[in-house]
């Protein structure tokens, strides 16, 4: 409680204003005043027994002046004693001392001489007197500086335990943690931060999590970031899969560009209940056109990535980096076993899986070449026609029945069969080299026909145009090409035929139609051929 020193109204502890005199309270407890009180009646109460011998000591003078006075002097007519003397001596005998010290007198020679030695008793009196209260008045001084150390000394010892015992109160995690919380709730992290630091180095904080996003926010808050990263590894070393943590400290890095680190983070959660929080940085891997398996061709294998990515790629089973080669097109597999791995790297930096596909591919000779017509005797001019070259590859050929290769004439289209008895030779490379077996013909040729075949061909061609068989582009009316392929010269009824193979094939190159149509070569008439159990029938044409 608290006493106002102003009027004395007593006011409760704390208050500042005082209710009765409504001025300033001095903090004065009531103990202090209590014993300054104390103090000041001890002092009153010596001064007040003192004052009461004085008084009693002088009645006991002035009953024996009385009674001399009785005696010697005589009675004046207002009640006073007259003794012949001055006035002065009357007042010294006023104040003498006390009768049993003086002498009765007998006359004014003796009477005077008695005031003199009452006035020198009383003196001697007065000044022993004088000592004595002079020797109570120190006392007093000294009992009055001695209450007053004792009262500092008191209140000394009073401010040191309450501080100590203040001091002790607030060396604790729940004081040092309420002031850290009630800093950041008025918004003053900077403030915060030292009592919350304090409160982090006791043991009721480990485990804490709270405490320490309230130490991330002020951190952030300041723009200390090397100390908000710090705490957020501290709350993920208490819980690992903290989503919150780990949500903030992935932003931080992706503000900072800090792809190691995200690309750490993404490897430890991914496979975890916590992956939501990585999600975004997942890549997924790239596709292959072409999967694993045996080849006996070269092989173009595309890479695609979904989004777009850019994408590494090795060819020698070693796992690919942002270091290997990048992907800009179809990547030819050769001859042997070819181990393709491949990842998509996303803008975090950020790598996909690996995608593998394993191919074995051994080579295998092409099939031998196709020759048009076959062997035979012929009157008449012939078209010799090499097919069934795989793409890519080459075709050589010789007519003088030696064996063709690559140093031989290259066949490059459809060419006259020569005059006499020859023998074709044909072979086949593919791309990869590989040759084919060689390919025989024997030609026996003896020109005698009125109609050669190349004006025979020109006759079918212009007589299919005119029926609308064909445009003047040799396609149908679908647009489908149309191929004439001789057959040969063929004794058909009684005449002589430059048979001819008609295909049809749709734009994918698919086989639409098959029949076959001749020119007679004396009279150049037209005619279709049809073949039923190997007998042929003709029907005009024009």
């Amino acid at each position: 409680m608290i006493i106002c020193k102003n009027c004395g109204h007593k006011l409760k502890d704390g208050q500042r204003i005082c209710d009765v005199c409504k001025k300033p309270v001095n903090n004065s407890s009531t103990e202090d005043v209590e014993l300054e009180e104390q103090l000041a009646k001890s002092i009153a109460k010596i001064v007040e027994n003192e004052t009461a011998d004085a008084q009693v000591y002088l009645k006991q003078i002035q009953g024996t002046l009385d009674k001399d006075s009785r005696r010697t002097g005589q009675q004046g007519t207002d009640g006073r004693n007259v003794l012949g003397v001055s006035q002065r001596s009357s007042n010294i005998r006023s104040n003498t001392a006390s009768p049993s010290r003086m002498a009765q007198p007998k006359n004014e020679v003796n009477d005077s001489a008695y005031v003199r030695r009452a006035a020198q008793e009383q003196n001697r009196k007065q000044s022993r007197k004088g000592r004595k209260k002079k020797s109570s008045a120190g006392k007093i001084a000294i009992i009055a500086v001695s209450v007053i150390i004792a009262v500092v000394l008191i209140v000394g010892l009073a401010f040191y335990t309450i501080n100590k015992v203040l001091a002790k109160a607030q060396d604790n995690f729940t004081y040092y943690n309420n002031i850290g919380i009630e800093y950041v709730q008025n918004g003053k992290y900077a403030e915060a931060i030292p009592y919350l630091e304090k409160a982090l180095g006791y043991q009721e904080a480990e485990g804490k999590i709270n405490i320490r996003f309230s130490l991330y926010d002020c951190y952030v808050e300041t723009g200390d970031t090397e100390k908000a990263v710090s705490m957020l590894y501290n709350i993920l070393a208490i819980d690992p899969y903290k989503l919150e943590a780990i949500v903030y400290l992935e932003n931080y890095y992706e503000s900072a560009g800090v792809t190691d680190a995200l690309v750490d983070m993404y490897e430890k959660y991914k496979d975890t209940d916590v992956a939501a929080a990585v999600e975004k940085y997942f890549v997924e891997a790239p596709s292959i056109s072409v999967g694993s398996g045996k080849y006996s061709t070269n092989i173009d294998v595309k890479l695609i990535s979904a989004y777009g990515f850019k994408i590494y790629y090795t060819t020698d089973g070693s796992d690919p980096t942002v270091k290997s080669n990048v992907y800009s097109g179809p990547i030819e597999i050769a001859s042997g076993t070819t181990v393709l791995k491949c990842i998509a790297v996303n803008e975090y930096n950020i790598p996909s899986d690996i995608a593998t596909a394993e191919y074995d591919i051994e080579y295998k000779a092409p099939d031998g070449p196709s020759i048009s017509p076959k062997s035979g005797r012929y009157e008449t001019e012939q078209m010799i026609v090499i097919g069934n070259i795989p793409a890519g590859g080459k075709a050589y050929y010789t007519i003088d029945n030696t064996t063709p290769n690559k140093n031989s004439t290259l066949y490059e289209g459809p060419f006259d069969m020569p005059e006499g008895n020859n023998v074709l030779s044909v072979i086949v490379y593919d791309k990869n080299g590989l040759s084919s077996s060689v390919v025989k013909r024997n030609y026996v040729l003896n020109i005698k026909d009125k109609v050669p075949q190349e004006r025979a061909l020109e006759i079918l061609w212009e007589t299919m145009e005119y029926k609308n068989m064909v445009d003047s582009e040799h396609l149908t009316s679908d647009g489908e090409p149309v191929e004439l392929v001789l057959d040969g010269k063929k004794e058909i009824d009684g005449k002589s035929l430059w048979v001819y193979d008609i295909y049809v094939t749709t734009e994918n190159g698919n086989l639409k139609a098959n029949y076959q149509m001749g020119v007679d070569s004396e009279l150049s008439y037209i005619y279709k051929i049809t073949e039923k159990n190997g007998e042929y029938s003709l029907e005009d044409v024009d």
